[in-house]
């Protein structure tokens, strides 16, 4: 299973243009861990208006302060169910929709390598 951690900061249009791109996925993450970065909590009244099963598993965690985003992403990997893969997008970016597909066959088909694995088909936006 996956879990997705994405941090946000500030640009709703941005962050709706990830989320969509998570939606469109041939493998659908388990759960999807949006962490607010923002010290206003823009996230606050936050409602996705995309598919019902990402609204499921769409969590926001507002953290009340500016932060790097490595100390964002910190926040939602604690959050993760433990034995689940993480993957990582940055509010803004947007994955190929076999992104996650094309992951998890990357680890079944290597088992035995403890590596890190990075697929070079998220693209930047913005």
């Amino acid at each position: 299973m996956i879990s997705v951690v994405l941090p946000f900061h500030k640009n709703l249009l941005l962050l709706n243009r990830s989320l969509r791109s998570i939606e469109k996925q041939e493998f659908m993450p388990e759960e999807v861990f949006v962490i607010d970065n923002s010290a206003e909590g823009i996230l606050d009244d936050f409602s996705y208006s995309g598919s019902k099963y990402l609204r499921r598993i769409l969590k926001i965690i507002s953290v009340r302060r500016r932060q790097s985003g490595a100390l964002a992403r910190n926040v939602g990997i604690k959050k993760v169910k433990e034995g689940n893969l993480i993957a990582l997008l940055d509010s803004g970016d947007i994955w190929h929709p076999s992104h996650l597909q094309n992951a998890q066959n990357a680890i079944l088909e290597n088992k035995d390598i403890k590596s890190l694995i990075h697929l070079k088909d998220t693209v930047m936006v913005g």
